[in-house]
């Protein structure tokens, strides 16, 4: 994601579109967090934008999560945008 925000911040310096950019946590982190693959807030911040992009979610060390709060369900979360 950090090169992504590099190429975006290239684009708004150079004039050629102005990006917004939001920060949100999806997946492990957002589980590491906030115990749940997405908050309300983070899942209303991406209804209300333009465009989502999203990076790696999961990983080994959340295997044993229970399937209704694991990272991957980040995703799904998404199919309702």
């Amino acid at each position: 994601m950090a090169e992504v925000e590099k190429i975006a911040d290239w684009f708004t310096r150079e004039g050629i579109v102005r990006f917004e950019i939001e920060k949100g946590l999806v997946g492990g982190a957002a589980y590491d967090v906030h115990k749940t693959a997405i908050s309300d807030a983070d899942m209303a911040r991406a209804q209300a934008a333009d465009a989502v992009l999203l990076a790696a979610v999961g990983g080994l060390k959340w295997d044993a999560v229970p399937t209704k709060s694991a990272p991957k369900r980040g995703f799904c979360g998404f199919a309702r945008i």
